[in-house]
């Protein structure tokens, strides 16, 4: 989340609106515990939902919000247009 400590992970899957996604080496498998709330990045996807499972360095998440960064990122112009107006 926003004020929430980043970490790097690789996405495993995506069935239905479970995310699975594997802890990098190094970081520490602590973070993240079932039940936090947290918000995963791709290249073209912002996942925001809830850990279910946390097991080692692997992480269940359920998916609550799917934002494409694309269609965002049309929606942030727009809003900066109208400001600039």
């Amino acid at each position: 989340m926003p004020q929430g400590t980043p970490a790097s992970g690789l996405h495993c899957g995506l069935e239905g609106r479970l995310l699975e996604i594997e802890l990098t080496s190094g970081t520490d498998i602590s973070c993240f515990p079932a039940g936090s709330l947290i918000e995963v990045g791709s290249p073209t996807t912002l996942y925001l939902g809830e850990v279910y499972v946390s097991d080692g360095r692997r992480r269940v998440i359920g998916v609550e919000h799917l934002i494409d960064r694309e269609s965002l990122a049309a929606i942030q112009d727009l809003w900066s247009s109208r400001n600039r107006s």
